[in-house]
C-alpha cells in the first residue's frame, strides 16, 4: 500500500471520473420474444389511475432490477415474460412523482389468462424525508449522495402500524420482523430509489418513500464515510432502539427533522492483476467486508467498485483507520477471491492499495447421501494448507476469509474456485440434524492444530478449519496446471432411532421442547399436543454408528415443566416424564461488589450429554444466549430436576469482539423438583476458571 500526495483538485477531480465509470448501472431492454405476460393497473389511494408510472423488477431471482415499462392514460401496464421465466420468481416495484414505492410479487398475477390477469398496485402518496448532513466541525457537507437501501412497511395485512410496533420491542431486529421488506436495494436498484445530492447548506429531500415505513438511508460521499441514517415516515417522534449487546442504541429520526454528523473519509484506488503473470483483471468487486448500521451486512450492495479493462478500481467511503477490503472475481473468471487491509489516513488525499488475484482451479461435484443415494443440499467450503507453495505469490494480498464458500444446489452439485495446491473441502448440509459434524477428521492427518476427534481443528488458510463447523471435512490437492478439478463427497452413515414418549400431568403442557435429537443437535426440538389421541406427539431419538447412550432432556413452551431420561441405541423405547421445573438465579458481582453486566452465560462449549450433564434451554427473553442485566442479575428457568447444570459465564469486549475474562458460575448444581434456588452475590473474581479456555 501507497500513498499518493497530489492537489485537492487534482485528486477529485481523478476519483469523481473514476467512480462515474465504476459505480455506474447499465440499463437492460426487455426481450420482444415471449409467450405469455403479466398485467396491471396502477392508481392513486383514492383509485384514480397514475399515467407515466415507471415499472421496474426482476423477472429471475438472480437479475438486477430493471426497468420493464411504464404505465398508460389508465394507468395499465404489460410486462412480457420469457418463456422460461416463472411468475412465481418475478418481483414488480412501481413508483411515480409524488408517490411512494409499491410492489408485487408475480403470483399476484394471473398469467395464464391475460384477459383477466390485471392486478391492482396502489400507490401511497410520498411522505418527503428532509434532513441536513454536516460535518464534525458542524460545516455543511455539500455534494454528498443519499438515497434509501431498506424500506419496511407496516400496518398493512394486519401488521401494527410502525408506532405500535416500536413501543413492543427492545432491539431493532425485533421491529424489523414486525414490518414487511418493500425493497432492499442493491446497485441495480436506483431505477426504484434514486440517489438525492445534498446542496451547498448539507440539505437534501428523498420523496420516494410512502406513509408508515421505516426507511435505512445511505449516505456516501467522495471525502465522507459511509453513513447509515434511519428514518420513521409516519408523524411520531425520533427514538432510541437498541442494536445489539455492547453497542450503542440506534437513533430513529422523525422524517422531517433528520440532522446528522457524517465522518471524514479518503479515497481508495489501486489495481488488480494476476498473481502470476501481472496482467490487469477486468470485471473484479472490489468491496469492504460490511458496510456500517441497520440490516446492511454485503457491502458491495451499494459500496462497491468493479475494475474497469486495465484492472483499476476507485472505492468511496471507507472509514479512516483501518478497514478490510475484498476482491472478488466475477463466477464466470478462474481466479480466487482475494483481501488486504490498508490503513486510510485523514492527512491524505488518497490511499492507492493493489491487489494480486491468483488462478484458481474450479473444484466441481456432487454430495449424495450414503443410505439413499440422492443429492444433498447445503454450503461448501475451500482452505488451503499454511504450507501450500502458492500462496507466497499472493502477498501482500491474502486469501479473503468471507468469500471463499459456494452454494451446493439442491442437485447436490457445486462448484467453487479453489487455490491450487493442498488443502482442505468442507461440507456443511442444509438440512443438518440427518448427519453427524466433523466426520472425516480422522482422515486428514496433516497440520493439526489441536486434536480433539470431531471437534479437532487444523492449521489452514484464510481461516483455520475446526471439524466440527461442517458435516464432512476431506482433504484435496488440485494440480496447478488443471482448469478443472473432480471430487464427489459422500455424506451420512446407518442411524438407530428411538421413539421418546413424554408422560404429561393432568393439565400440563400442549407443546414441549426435547433436546438431543441428535448427538450434533444443539437446540431443542418441538412435539406438540394430539388431540386426537390426548397426548403428547412422540419424540425421536437418533444415534449414528456406535454412539454411546446419553441424556435427553425436555421442557415446556411456557417452562413451568420439564424433564429428562437416559437413552441406549438399544433401547426400544424411551420415556420423559414431565414434573415441575426448576430454577437458579443469583447476582454477579465485581470485587468491589458492583454489579457485572452484560456478562453472557452459556452452557459449556464442548457441552457432553453422554456424562449427564443438563444444558440449559432457550431462555423466554435471551434465547440461548441469556445475559446478565444491569443489576447483574441472571436467572435461568424450565430447568429438569437431579441433572447436574455447568454454566460458563464471560465478559467482552464488544467493540474488539473478544472475550476479556471467562470463569464458571455454576458448576455441577443439581436441582429439587420445582425448587427455586437464589445464589445470591456471587463474587466473578472468585469463580474458578474453565479447565480448558
Amino acid at each position: 500500500m501507497t500513498r499518493t500526495r497530489l492537489t485537492l483538485t487534482d485528486a477529485v477531480s481523478v476519483f469523481l471520473l473514476l467512480c462515474a465509470a465504476f459505480l455506474c448501472v447499465g440499463n437492460h431492454s426487455v426481450s420482444a420474444e415471449s409467450s405469455h405476460e403479466l398485467a396491471g393497473r396502477v392508481v392513486d389511494e383514492d383509485g384514480a389511475p397514475v399515467a407515466n408510472a415507471l415499472v421496474t423488477g426482476r423477472l429471475t431471482y438472480d437479475e438486477p432490477i430493471r426497468e420493464l415499462g411504464q404505465t398508460d392514460e389508465e394507468g395499465r401496464f404489460r410486462v412480457q415474460l420469457d418463456e422460461s421465466a416463472s411468475p412465481d420468481h418475478v418481483r414488480l416495484f412501481v413508483r411515480a412523482e409524488g408517490f411512494g414505492l409499491a410492489d408485487a410479487r408475480g403470483e399476484e398475477f394471473d398469467a395464464s389468462n391475460s384477459e383477466n390477469s390485471d392486478a391492482t398496485l396502489t400507490l401511497p402518496r410520498a411522505v418527503p424525508i428532509r434532513g441536513q448532513l454536516v460535518d464534525t466541525a458542524g460545516h455543511p457537507a455539500a455534494g454528498v449522495r443519499v438515497r434509501p437501501y431498506r424500506v419496511l412497511r407496516f400496518g398493512e395485512d394486519r401488521r401494527s402500524p410502525l408506532a405500535e410496533a416500536a413501543a413492543d420491542v427492545e432491539w431493532v431486529r425485533e421491529l424489523e420482523r414486525k414490518g414487511r421488506t418493500v425493497v432492499y436495494v442493491d446497485r441495480s436498484s436506483e431505477l426504484l430509489l434514486p440517489w438525492v445530492e445534498t446542496d451547498a447548506e448539507g440539505r437534501f429531500v428523498i420523496d420516494s418513500v410512502g406513509p408508515d415505513c421505516l426507511v435505512g438511508l445511505m449516505a456516501l460521499g467522495t471525502r465522507v464515510e459511509a453513513t447509515t441514517i434511519l428514518v420513521r415516515s409516519d408523524d411520531g417522534e425520533g427514538f432510541n432502539i437498541g442494536y445489539q449487546r455492547g453497542e450503542p442504541e440506534l437513533t430513529v429520526h422523525p422524517h422531517s427533522n433528520i440532522r446528522q454528523t457524517v465522518q471524514p473519509s479518503v479515497p481508495l484506488m489501486g489495481k488488480v492483476v494476476e498473481a502470476e503473470t501481472g496482467q490487469p483483471v477486468p470485471s473484479v468487486t472490489v468491496s469492504p467486508w460490511r458496510g456500517p448500521g441497520f440490516s446492511f451486512f454485503r457491502a458491495e450492495r451499494l459500496i462497491a467498485s468493479t475494475t474497469d479493462a486495465n484492472g483499476d478500481y476507485a472505492l468511496p467511503g471507507l472509514p479512516i483507520g483501518e478497514s478490510r477490503i475484498f476482491a472478488a472475481p466475477p463466477e464466470d473468471i478462474w481466479m480466487v477471491a482475494v483481501e488486504r487491509q490498508p490503513n486510510l489516513a485523514d492527512e491524505d488525499l488518497l490511499t492507492r492499495t493493489d491487489f494480486k488475484m491468483p488462478r484458481g482451479v474450479t473444484v466441481t461435484g456432487r454430495v449424495t447421501d450414503m443410505t439413499t443415494g440422492k443429492p444433498v443440499a447445503g454450503r461448501i467450503e475451500a482452505y488451503v494448507f499454511v504450507d501450500n507453495p502458492h500462496l507466497e505469490s499472493l502477498k501482500p494480498s491474502s486469501l479473503s476469509t468471507d468469500r471463499h464458500t459456494a452454494t451446493v444446489d439442491d442437485n447436490g452439485r457445486f462448484a467453487i474456485q479453489v487455490l491450487p495446491g493442498p488443502g482442505i473441502l468442507g461440507f456443511l448440509a442444509s438440512e443438518g440434524d440427518e448427519y453427524r459434524r466433523g466426520s472425516g477428521w480422522d482422515t486428514i492427518e496433516h497440520h493439526r492444530y489441536r486434536e480433539e476427534e470431531r471437534h479437532s481443528m487444523f492449521r489452514t488458510e484464510p481461516t483455520y478449519v475446526t471439524a466440527w463447523n461442517h458435516h464432512l471435512v476431506v482433504e484435496i490437492d488440485p494440480p496447478a496446471d488443471a482448469e478443472t478439478h473432480t471430487i464427489d463427497l459422500v455424506v451420512g452413515e446407518k442411524t438407530i432411532e428411538v421413539p421418546l414418549e413424554f408422560v404429561r400431568p393432568s393439565g400440563g403442557p400442549s407443546q414441549v421442547y426435547y433436546s438431543n435429537e441428535t448427538s450434533d443437535n444443539g437446540p431443542f426440538s418441538l412435539v406438540k399436543f394430539d388431540f386426537g389421541q390426548q397426548q403428547l406427539g412422540p419424540g425421536t431419538i437418533r444415534f449414528f454408528e456406535e454412539e454411546p447412550g446419553r441424556v435427553t432432556q425436555a421442557r415446556s413452551r411456557d417452562y413451568k415443566w420439564a424433564g429428562w431420561t437416559w437413552v441406549e441405541p438399544t433401547d426400544k423405547k424411551a420415556r420423559i416424564e414431565l414434573v415441575e421445573s426448576s430454577t437458579v438465579r443469583g447476582r454477579v458481582v465485581d470485587a468491589a461488589g458492583r454489579p457485572v453486566a452484560e456478562a453472557a452465560l452459556r452452557t459449556p462449549y464442548l457441552y457432553d450429554p453422554t456424562q449427564k450433564q443438563a444444558q440449559f434451554p432457550s431462555q423466554p427473553d435471551d434465547g440461548y444466549y441469556p445475559h446478565t442485566d444491569d443489576e447483574g442479575r441472571f436467572e435461568l428457568v424450565g430447568l429438569p430436576a437431579d441433572l447436574p447444570l455447568t454454566v460458563e459465564i464471560s465478559i467482552r469486549d464488544f467493540a474488539a469482539n473478544r472475550i476479556l475474562d471467562k470463569r464458571i458460575l455454576l458448576n455441577d448444581v443439581e436441582l429439587e423438583v420445582g425448587e427455586t434456588r437464589d445464589l445470591g452475590d456471587i463474587r466473578f473474581d472468585e469463580l474458578d476458571r474453565p479447565d480448558r479456555e
